[in-house]
């Protein structure tokens, strides 16, 4: 795994948490599935790091869905 490719997902869920704030979902949600990534990044675990990644940016693409999704889906 690329670490350029988990920068580049880290900007994209920069970029889309905002809109996806607005339309109702829950920073502590967020916050709650983004604690598990440092642990991962240390241990250079980075292909669960990304499909952590890619399970965030799933669910802030689709702000209307509930965002509790997002804790309901695989820990690492």
């Amino acid at each position: 795994m690329d670490l350029d490719h988990i920068r580049k997902q880290l900007h994209t869920i920069q970029h889309l948490t905002p809109r996806w704030l607005a339309a109702g979902g829950k920073e502590e949600d967020l916050s709650a599935k983004m604690a598990a990534l440092p642990q991962l990044l240390k241990t250079q675990h980075w292909d669960h790091a990304s499909t952590l990644l890619d399970t965030i940016i799933t669910q802030l693409k689709h702000p209307t869905s509930s965002p509790t999704p997002l804790l309901n889906s695989p820990s690492f």
